[in-house]
């Protein structure tokens, strides 16, 4: 009897519940700078509705540098222990990563999962990594970054080496490059990183139509460039046909959206957000399978 007006309390509390939403921010940008998108998603899901906006370091000076400068595994990974000690995020979450923090956010899902994402969304996000330095990298990095990408020093120092794969040298890429390779399936497989991928309900990725920031900007399809510059689908790439990344499994199963926004890169109308994300993915998405199974 407690156990049924326990699950009657929750079919009644899916009405007006939400899962909570997670954010991470782009290059250059802090947690701070989610604030409107944040307080988008509340005014569409209700003020007492969580998200969380990812925070790198102690504070906001640190959070932007590191934008630049550190290694993405470990922000992962100190991703990972942030969201699993959140007690707010323990039935998962929905996701939305902007620019490369799409990125980091799908490297979460692979390596960790634990909070579980249900929805993740990406914005102009370098999935298949970028052709070219960003515009917008500070002088110094981008020095340093020509001086030598895939050298050691680089490469375990500055953010955005960790994801340039330059078609015309792909065999330096997949051997120095400490990131992407690894995470895209691209060397030897983890069967951990395809399995986590596979449970997401949806898997929804913008690319921008403008977009110059982010070259080729179909990498935020998983599209890439060939050393003529020719555009590689997804569905062309050995993680997809080898379902490496869990993403055959996903568009067999209608979970991958690819949607064109207008605009250049990280251009985001947040009316648009709210109707076409939040309003169409998040709202009344909890998922029960869990919580009766510990009934």
């Amino acid at each position: 009897m407690f156990k049924l007006l326990t699950l009657l309390l929750f079919i009644i509390s899916l009405i007006k519940s939400h899962l909570p939403v997670v954010l991470w921010h782009g290059m250059g940008d802090t947690a701070n700078g989610m604030n409107d998108v944040a307080e988008t998603i509340k005014d569409a899901l209700g003020e007492d509705s969580y998200v969380y906006a990812i925070q790198i370091g102690q504070n906001m000076d640190e959070d932007r540098n590191f934008g630049f400068l550190d290694k993405i595994e470990r922000q992962v990974l100190e991703v990972c222990k942030k969201l699993k000690s959140d007690g707010k995020l323990s039935h998962g979450f929905n996701a939305v990563g902007f620019s490369q923090g799409g990125l980091f956010m799908r490297a979460y899902v692979q390596a960790c999962n634990d909070p579980p994402v249900h929805n993740l969304v990406t914005f102009g996000s370098p999935h298949a990594g970028v052709a070219e330095i960003p515009k917008n990298i500070p002088t110094p990095v981008r020095f340093v970054l020509n001086a030598g990408v895939y050298l050691p020093y680089v490469q375990n120092r500055i953010v955005q080496a960790q994801y340039f794969k330059d078609p015309h040298q792909i065999e330096k890429y997949l051997e120095f490059n400490i990131f992407l390779p690894i995470y895209n399936q691209e060397l030897t497989a983890n069967m951990l990183y395809s399995t986590n991928m596979k449970v997401l309900k949806n898997f929804v990725m913008i690319q921008f139509e403008e977009d110059n920031m982010i070259v080729p900007k179909e990498s935020a399809w998983f599209g890439f460039v060939d050393e003529d510059g020719n555009t590689i689908s997804f569905k062309e790439q050995s993680f997809y046909f080898n379902d490496t990344l869990g993403l055959k499994t996903l568009d067999k199963k209608k979970r991958l959206a690819f949607e064109t926004w207008p605009g250049q890169h990280m251009q985001i109308s947040l009316e648009k957000f709210r109707a076409e994300i939040v309003e169409k993915y998040f709202i009344n998405d909890l998922d029960t399978d869990t919580y009766f199974d510990d009934l």
